[in-house]
């Protein structure tokens, strides 16, 4: 997971594609293909994007999610570098004073009651997830603002389109996870002598919340092949959000 995340994390800030290809020239390489010239120098690099905008903040975004109150959202990534395939399921959630977030079924939850927050760790096994008590901290606002960053952190994903915004190209409507979509594409090349390399997002856009619930990236280099998948598969809210079963730790007996 910790590889997958570093990807992950260096794709999104490198951002610009040229940037790119010269850390492939830095690591070796094959000749580009014969239609793209040989006689690029490095300031011939050729870039091809759009110009659509999303038509909502990343800020807006945010705040949406907050404005949702209650709700649970359950992804999946999937990559693919040449032959090595790579999945992990994502879940976060929240309803009432109940956080929690797991990655590939194991991960924590916590539960805010009066000036304690109770804090558990989860495992999945056959199917079944299960809490497992295992620290009480004081609900101080420090700690509230822990709790709120943990939820942001794993909420990442939502706005990756952002980094893009005002370079897309609109497709259409689209529905994921039940919700309706927007479809817009990003793509971009890079050829200069020695290496290339050319990327296509395909990015799904809610229309109510703005936020980001697909990914489909795929690129080509002289360097090798690979993807990378991000998709929602369950968007719950409001009543239809079910927090899990957290049983409260049980008072310290008084021993002599």
């Amino acid at each position: 997971m910790n590889t997958l995340k570093s990807k992950l994390i260096k794709l999104i800030m490198t951002g610009l594609l040229v940037l790119t290809a010269f850390a492939f020239i830095a690591c070796g390489g094959n000749q580009a293909p014969e239609d793209n010239s040989e006689n690029n120098s490095e300031d011939d690099v050729e870039t091809v994007n759009g110009t659509a905008s999303i038509g909502k903040t990343q800020a807006q975004a945010e705040a949406a999610i907050e404005a949702l109150g209650d709700y649970e959202i359950c992804s999946k990534y999937k990559t693919v570098d040449d032959d090595e395939v790579s999945e992990t399921t994502w879940v976060v959630g929240t309803k009432g004073d109940t956080i929690w977030a797991s990655l590939n079924g194991s991960g924590s939850a916590f539960k805010t009651v009066g000036d304690t927050v109770y804090c558990y760790t989860s495992s999945t096994e056959d199917g079944t997830t299960t809490y497992e008590y295992n620290d009480s901290l004081p609900a101080t606002n420090d700690i509230q603002a822990s709790l709120n960053a943990y939820k942001s952190s794993m909420a990442t994903w939502f706005y990756f389109a952002y980094a893009y915004d005002g370079q897309l190209t609109k497709v259409g409507p689209e529905t994921v996870a039940g919700r309706p979509c927007t479809h817009y594409t990003y793509s971009d090349t890079a050829v200069v002598p020695g290496a290339y390399a050319a990327v296509k997002y395909d990015i799904y856009i809610d229309n109510a919340t703005g936020l980001n619930l697909k990914v489909k990236w795929e690129a080509k280099t002289s360097s090798g092949n690979g993807s990378f998948g991000f998709e929602v598969t369950s968007f719950k809210t409001g009543d239809d959000v079910t927090a899990p079963t957290l049983k409260d730790p049980e008072p310290a007996s008084d021993e002599d």
